[in-house]
């Protein structure tokens, strides 16, 4: 049924060039209508662009769209206009092209008519829109509402500045409830694919982060670890980013890790280990009292009850606050059994050591 109803339907640009050619007497006039509006079949132009084509000036090309135009306004035009701008809006929060795509595929259109192009038609016969359009880094897209693609990459700037790695589904969720209609994980990875920074960590586009977001949580828990030992085990680093307070924390499976530390240009991945292939400033990374932490655990055979750790950190001048927050939280300790705490290790069972303010 669906087919005999396409296959019955007039294309719009067959219907928009018999309601020109009837209103318009002369045929340059309709051609020159036709092109710069995308009836032809080749996505509209400027008034300039039409009158070369046609050996005139622009000016008297402007004479001739706008006589023509004000013909066009009296006119009555058939319901494939409406039909299309309906469909447009039903299928609005996509790309620009997948909807142009779709029109022709159903037959509303012989040609792929440019979204552009349908706008300017829909205001010259005096449609209201219910959609609008959106573009960002070159590509278009239609939405529902004003604001919903720059919602999108402001809640995944957002979100990747707070836990570094995201996922498509959690980001549905952070996007402000006035622009979640019909937003859905497709529209979502078009937008974010706009991005040059964007890094996916699979296949499916479900898992990424974003490389120009400073104070990435991820990256800088990182760099702190291979800054302190390198090479790390893959291991040891998945439960280093593990111990991140809840709300810099990420959910992140060994698997998304590795492509992760791969897409990171300050490391590399070779035999289930983490190395560091550039120099990081300590310094910035790591705080004295972290440092000093690591200090007394490595010097007495990395493993010490906490009651003896607290009182030789306080010896060391760390506070009881400053020690807690480096053992529940710090990316270097870890708990080995209850109250039993250690540093982390290298890989080949050797420590570099955090030497000075700049490494």
């Amino acid at each position: 049924m669906l087919r005999s109803i396409t296959s019955l339907r007039t294309p719009l640009e067959d219907d928009l060039t018999r309601l020109l050619e009837s209103s318009v007497p002369s045929p340059r006039d309709c051609r020159l209508v036709r092109r710069v509006l995308g009836w032809d079949g080749r996505r509209g132009c400027g008034l300039k662009d039409a009158g070369e084509e046609l050996r005139i000036t622009r000016e008297r090309a402007r004479q001739i769209y706008d006589q023509a135009i004000e013909q066009l306004c009296n006119a009555e035009v058939s319901s494939a206009l409406d039909e299309v701008l309906a469909f447009v809006n039903r299928m609005s929060n996509r790309a620009a092209g997948d909807i142009e795509t779709e029109l022709l595929l159903r037959r509303f259109t012989r040609y792929p008519f440019a979204i552009r192009a349908l706008v300017k038609t829909a205001q010259i016969f005096g449609r209201a829109l219910k959609f609008t359009l959106e573009e960002t880094g070159g590509k278009l897209f239609v939405v529902a509402g004003p604001g919903v693609v720059r919602s999108i990459i402001k809640a995944a700037l957002r979100s990747s500045g707070r836990r570094g790695v995201q996922t498509v589904s959690a980001l549905c969720s952070a996007i402000p409830e006035i622009h979640r209609r019909r937003t859905g994980r497709l529209f979502i990875r078009q937008v974010l694919n706009t991005r040059r920074d964007i890094r996916w960590l699979d296949s499916a586009e479900e898992a990424f982060w974003l490389a120009s977001v400073p104070r990435n949580p991820m990256v800088r828990c990182l760099k702190k670890v291979i800054c302190y030992v390198s090479p790390v085990a893959l291991s040891d680093l998945h439960r280093a980013i593990g111990r991140l307070p809840a709300k810099q924390r990420a959910a992140i499976s060994r698997r998304l890790l590795i492509n992760f530390c791969r897409q990171v240009p300050l490391c590399r991945v070779t035999n289930g280990c983490l190395e560091r292939v550039t120099q990081l400033a300590a310094s910035k990374l790591i705080s004295d009292a972290e440092r000093i932490v690591c200090q007394i655990l490595m010097q007495n055979g990395n493993e010490l009850a906490i009651e003896r750790l607290r009182s030789l950190c306080a010896s060391a001048g760390v506070s009881k606050p400053n020690l807690w927050r480096i053992v529940l939280h710090s990316p270097l300790i870890f708990r080995r059994a209850p109250r039993i705490y250690s540093v982390i290790t290298a890989a080949s069972d050797r420590i570099e050591a955090v030497k000075g303010p700049t490494v």
